[in-house]
C-alpha cells in the first residue's frame, strides 16, 4: 500500500544520504526526491534526483515549491571541520538551512503538515562530559559544531512541533554504491 506522502531528501550524494535513499526506496511513499550537489547517486526506481545549489536561495526555494514535500530529511551538510573553518560563510548557509525551515513553517501556517527530520552532530558538545543527554548544554569547539547548534535552535524556534533532530557521532558502514 502506497502512502501519499512526498519525501525530499537533501544531501543524497553524501555518505548518509545514500543509505537513506536505500531505505526510502523500500518504503511506500508516493514520491521520493533527492537533492545532490557533488554527484548523482546511482539511479533507483521510484527516486527522482535533482541538482540543487543550497547557496542559491532561489534554487532551493524552487526545489521546495516543485516537490511540495510532506517530509524533509535533511542530511546535507559541510561536515569537514577544516572546510568549515576555511569557509564559515558557506558552512553557515548549508549547515543552517533556514530557507528550508521557513518554507516548512509557511506550509504549516497554510494548513499543511510538514515534518523536518534534521541530522545534526554530537559535535555540538565539547567532548569533556560524555556521554551526553539531549538536554545537556551545548558547547561546540569549532565552526561545524556552532553551525549545527544554530540550525537546531532555528529549527526548534520555527517548527516547535514538526521536527526530529538526530545527533549522531561517527557514522560508519559499508562502502556506498557508485555509478561506476
Amino acid at each position: 500500500m502506497t502512502t501519499n506522502k512526498r519525501v525530499l531528501l537533501t544531501g543524497g550524494s553524501g555518505y548518509l544520504g545514500q543509505f537513506v535513499i536505500d531505505h526510502l526506496t523500500q518504503s511506500n511513499y508516493e514520491r521520493v526526491t533527492v537533492t545532490h550537489l557533488s554527484h548523482v547517486s546511482p539511479p533507483q526506481t521510484g527516486v527522482t534526483s535533482i541538482f540543487v545549489d543550497f547557496l542559491s536561495e532561489k534554487d532551493f526555494l524552487q526545489c521546495l515549491e516543485d516537490v511540495q514535500p510532506d517530509v524533509i530529511i535533511n542530511t546535507a551538510a559541510i561536515s569537514d571541520i577544516r572546510r568549515n573553518e576555511n569557509e564559515p560563510d558557506k558552512a553557515a548557509v548549508i549547515n543552517v538551512p533556514v530557507v528550508m525551515f521557513q518554507w516548512a513553517q509557511q506550509r504549516i501556517a497554510q494548513g499543511h503538515n510538514v515534518l523536518v527530520v534534521h541530522f545534526s552532530t554530537d559535535q555540538v558538545f565539547d567532548g569533556l562530559s560524555a556521554p551526553y543527554k539531549e538536554t545537556d548544554p551545548v558547547s561546540p569547539l569549532h565552526v561545524y559544531g556552532r553551525t549545527k547548534v544554530l540550525s537546531e535552535q532555528r529549527l526548534v524556534e520555527l517548527l516547535p512541533a514538526n521536527h526530529i533532530i538526530f545527533r549522531p557521532s561517527v557514522i560508519v558502514g559499508p562502502q556506498p554504491r557508485t555509478n561506476n
